[in-house]
């Protein structure tokens, strides 16, 4: 049962420890609100098919101003000052704002050389498209410009409403676990939440004064553990070279009552070439305490 299923099942029970059902209303409302949020990838397709129109207006846009410069330099030579007063230069190299910027220039000299190079082939209408060119170019480039800066907000209000939904939930689900882990197993395990499905999950209960292991498979020196302590004492965990083993050189890594810690297998002594590979939790209270981990 998803975690806000089992909260709106138990409100009534809960509501005391402040999981209301406003709360959950919320929940649902800033959950619906998220879900909303444009996908990445529409965003980045609508992105895509702007820069190919821009693009293709650029690709216009040189043909024009190649086209000029051709002119130019039949009518004046290319090592006139006239000819170099259009500032030829390698287009394709230039960027999209450089390329914009040149064009001011084309579109000045051609207009002052108009009648000159009318004989070789420039007409007012080019010069005019070159304008027209211009101004699709630049609103090319501004929706591309738009449609990027409106990803990269999407993008930061999806991390931070995802994590805020993120922490209400873990927050909620929480204290409902610790409400229900001494009457009703069950329930209080319907608040847990699996992040992953290549995460490898393990709870259960530790006698006071006693050591259990817990298996897990594809462990390596750097893999992630996150250890809950859901009860009332102190417990340590730790790789050993046995099943129900010792702590190899004293390392092991305590975890309070009621606290969780986020470690590596490596910090916690795992050495598969020395052996030392079985995971182990050790109660060093005389009550029983739960636990829960989460390997990945």
């Amino acid at each position: 049962m998803p975690p806000t299923e089992a909260a709106d099942r138990d409100v009534l029970d809960l509501t005391p420890r402040g999981i209301t059902a406003l709360r959950l209303t919320a929940f649902d409302t800033q959950t619906t609100a998220f879900s909303m949020l444009p996908a990445d990838e529409s965003m980045v397709g609508d992105i895509t098919d702007a820069v190919t129109a821009k693009n293709l207006q650029r690709t216009n846009l040189i043909k024009k101003i190649q086209d000029i410069l051709g002119i130019a330099e039949g009518t004046f030579g290319l090592k006139s000052g006239s000819y170099h007063s259009f500032k030829p230069c390698d287009l394709n190299a230039l960027t999209d704002a450089e390329l914009y910027f040149l064009c001011d220039t084309i579109e000045t000299r051609a207009t002052h050389f108009l009648v000159a190079m009318t004989p070789k082939g420039l007409t007012a209408g080019m010069v005019t498209a070159l304008d027209t060119n211009q101004a699709d170019f630049k609103a090319a480039m501004k929706l591309q410009g738009k449609l990027e800066g409106d990803r990269d907000l999407a993008t930061e209000l999806r991390h931070i409403d995802g994590n805020a939904l993120f922490d209400e939930l873990s927050d909620m689900n929480q204290t409902a676990r610790n409400f229900w882990i001494n009457t009703d197993e069950a329930k209080a395990n319907d608040y847990i939440i699996y992040d992953s499905p290549n995460q490898q999950n393990r709870t259960g209960a530790i006698p006071g004064m006693s050591v259990i292991s817990r298996a897990f498979t594809g462990i390596v020196a750097g893999s992630n553990f996150t250890i809950w302590n859901d009860g009332p004492e102190s417990f340590e965990v730790y790789f050993s070279l046995t099943d129900n083993g010792v702590p190899v050189n004293g390392i092991m890594l305590p975890i309070p009552a009621n606290q969780n810690q986020a470690t590596t297998a490596a910090a916690l002594g795992f050495d598969s070439g020395a052996g030392i590979t079985h995971f182990c939790i050790r109660n060093t209270g005389v009550n029983e305490t739960r636990y829960r981990v989460r390997l990945g």
